[in-house]
């Protein structure tokens, strides 16, 4: 699932957010702002990662940004190319596989807790973002779709009041592909039906079926990555231009 591209998100930290002044440290704050970016689909799959550009948006020097850039490679979430540099790592199938079993644990389970935990104002709220990703779908509003898509599933999360599962599941999310609503066509349809049927296990407060609906949704999703990823493999390969 590549799409490699030059874009470069807007990184910039507040004055609120500053690194301290210690390498070490700033080492640490480039490569957490770097996994939250991932996380956040701020970078898409095969996207090259300019280090000064990194240096410049977060307020420091090239040392801790490379020093963050190795870590983040010995982790799998970027892949470094001699003399060209490091971009977003593609994840084998093989460990998407594993990232998604761990998803569909983790994520499962918090959607069950939050059954029992919601507020009726809570659920009227998560309603309200079901209502807009439904209408962002129907308008074909594809760049918006991950942010909704972001907000319905950690509000969930938020309510399980279990801050290490949460804590666990956007870590995990660091390994997932972010650009599915952009490559997967028949990917916003199904997350409207599948976040119809967990708000409605939510809205019947029914912790059984608030799993299975959630379970579903990332074992589906995982299906139409190993889909797409596998007709990927069966297309030959480009002509040169030169050809």
């Amino acid at each position: 699932m590549t799409s490699g591209g030059d874009l470069e998100p807007d990184l910039r930290v507040t004055s609120r957010d500053r690194a301290p002044k210690n390498t070490e440290t700033k080492s640490a704050f480039a490569a957490k702002k770097l996994r939250e970016a991932l996380a956040q689909g701020r970078f898409v799959t095969g996207q090259w990662l300019r280090a000064q550009t990194l240096a410049d948006q977060f307020g420091l020097s090239l040392t801790p940004v490379r020093e963050a850039l190795l870590e983040l490679a010995s982790e799998g979430l970027i892949e470094i190319e001699p003399y060209r540099g490091a971009r977003v790592a593609e994840i084998p199938l093989v460990n998407l596989s594993e990232v998604y079993t761990v998803r569909s644990l983790l994520e499962s389970k918090a959607t069950g807790l939050a059954a029992a935990r919601f507020s009726a104002e809570g659920l009227k709220q998560l309603t309200a973002m079901h209502a807009d990703f439904a209408v962002a779908v129907t308008a074909g509003e594809n760049e918006r779709l991950r942010e909704l898509n972001d907000r319905f599933h950690f509000f969930i999360y938020d309510a399980a009041g279990a801050p290490l599962i949460r804590q666990l599941i956007a870590t995990v999310w660091t390994r997932a592909p972010r650009d599915t609503f952009r490559l997967l066509p028949e990917r916003p349809d199904h997350s409207v039906r599948a976040h119809t049927e967990i708000l409605d296990a939510l809205l019947r407060r029914d912790p059984s079926d608030a799993e299975r609906a959630m379970r579903d949704h990332i074992d589906e999703s995982l299906l139409l990555i190993r889909r797409f990823r596998e007709a990927e493999n069966e297309q030959p390969p480009k002509r040169s231009a030169r050809a």
